[in-house]
């Protein structure tokens, strides 16, 4: 019987191919993430895990034994035990609970119809789990399994290098023969990928799809923001469901109602900035959220990187998310010559989920693209479910110069700084902290 506390010597031997894809997935990307601290630090993770070893060890008994048992020895549920494992890969078929994920879907194709609409998906804990399970015993077949990326990415903008990753894809499964005309969605498959090309080659600005094609994709059994929320990123959609149960719980908590004294002796918790960086940002307080946005190679990483190590020497702990730069010679190089000191609680990962945010004072995420936190509303949600945090943000910026996203980041963000040719400044910058100044950084 496979446990947590024996997970890895008792899936040492699994031959993973002869179970469904998505069982593999959460081994290779959920385990990880909850052997380092998840499992134990958070009962949303812990529950999905223990739900999918459940689902592994229903898997694993269902498997024929080695040796050959006589046909009179064979219980009448084995046949139908191989004949669903079988049908695993057919997406279409779902269980009697796939009804209940079927009328979630015909509600978003409905929202998807109308790009500019925006709308909220609220998944309870317990429906999450119900999901969950569902899920878990399906292996999605390779057109469908790319038809849903391709369903994620459509109404977004500023997305053309994930466009192209997944164009890559589509036109390996022609090549290699994995989707053929026999395919059942082939035809859904085909406009998909036209629909990607027009958007790479510029003839239009947003991923999209004529609505009469969204009918054709109902078919697929699950809508990729569903799939999202129980699957290949599970705690993702954990950390948001999170950050939605800790949202609503604190509604209204800080509508306060205070007289002249009281404000006049408020205390004030500084960050504790000196020298350049109280010039450039002032005795910001805690908590806040600094934006860091220029063009590549003006130096925001590396000021996200400083001002990160200036804090941890004030006693700050520190998770810096690197994202794509995680593990790369050159952000070991930018380490170096930024001469980051670092220490026991100066943590760096690659995502934001790897390690849990509530453990932190400083959260840096460079950047917020390759967090796929695009939308301010985003890093609101993120805001309101860890009131009491340092944010420091970076951005890619536009041709312009600019930073990418919505006007409404001005209304969350309370320090913007504008990096360009080696330095930084705050001038013209909104900075609710006061100070207006630029400084060096190389």
């Amino acid at each position: 019987m496979i446990k947590f506390t024996n997970y890895n010597q008792a899936t040492q031997d699994i031959d993973w191919t002869k179970y469904p894809e998505v069982l593999h997935k959460t081994h290779k990307e959920l385990m990880p993430l909850a052997q380092q601290g998840a499992y134990n630090a958070d009962a949303d993770v812990k529950r999905v895990v223990d739900s999918y070893i459940a689902k592994l060890n229903t898997a694993i008994s269902k498997q024929p034994p080695k040796s050959k048992v006589p046909k009179k020895q064979t219980t009448p549920t084995k046949p139908k035990t191989e004949t669903k494992e079988s049908k695993a890969t057919l997406v279409e078929r779902l269980d009697d609970d796939g009804k209940e994920v079927m009328q979630i879907q015909d509600y978003l194709l409905d929202q998807l119809k109308d790009k500019k609409k925006t709308f909220k998906i609220q998944i309870g804990k317990t429906e999450l789990e119900h999901y969950t399970g569902i899920v878990n015993g399906i292996a999605p077949m390779a057109s469908i399994s790319l038809l849903k990326r391709f369903i994620g990415l459509v109404g977004k903008q500023d997305i053309k290098d994930q466009v192209k990753r997944l164009q890559s894809d589509f036109q390996r499964a022609f090549d290699k023969d994995i989707v053929t005309t026999k395919d059942k969605y082939y035809s859904q498959f085909n406009h998909a990928f036209d629909a990607m090309k027009a958007y790479v080659n510029g003839k239009t600005d947003v991923l999209s799809i004529a609505k009469a094609e969204l009918n054709g994709f109902k078919g697929l059994g699950f809508i990729p923001a569903i799939i999202a929320a129980v699957t290949g990123a599970t705690v993702q959609a954990l950390t948001h469901q999170h950050l939605s149960k800790k949202k609503d719980q604190l509604s209204g908590s800080e509508e306060k109602v205070m007289s002249v004294a009281e404000v006049k002796n408020e205390q004030f918790k500084e960050i504790g900035l000196t020298g350049d960086y109280l010039k450039l940002i002032g005795r910001a307080c805690a908590p806040t959220s600094i934006f860091l946005y220029g063009k590549g190679g003006s130096g925001k990483s590396g000021l996200a990187l400083k001002l990160a190590d200036t804090l941890h020497q004030l006693n700050h702990s520190v998770l810096y998310a690197a994202g794509e730069q995680y593990g790369t010679p050159s952000f070991t190089e930018l380490l170096k010559k930024a001469n980051i000191a670092g220490g026991e609680n100066f943590k760096i990962v690659k995502s934001l989920t790897t390690l849990p945010i509530a453990d932190f004072d400083v959260i840096v995420i460079d950047s917020k693209e390759r967090a796929n936190i695009n939308k301010s509303s985003d890093f609101k949600q993120l805001c309101d479910a860890y009131p009491d945090k340092i944010w420091i943000l970076t951005s890619q910026a536009t041709k312009s110069g600019d930073f990418k996203g919505d006007g409404q980041w001005g209304n969350e963000v309370e320090t913007f700084i504008y990096c360009e040719n080696g330095k930084a400044t705050t001038i013209g910058e909104k900075n609710r902290w006061g100070a207006s100044a630029e400084i060096k950084l190389f």
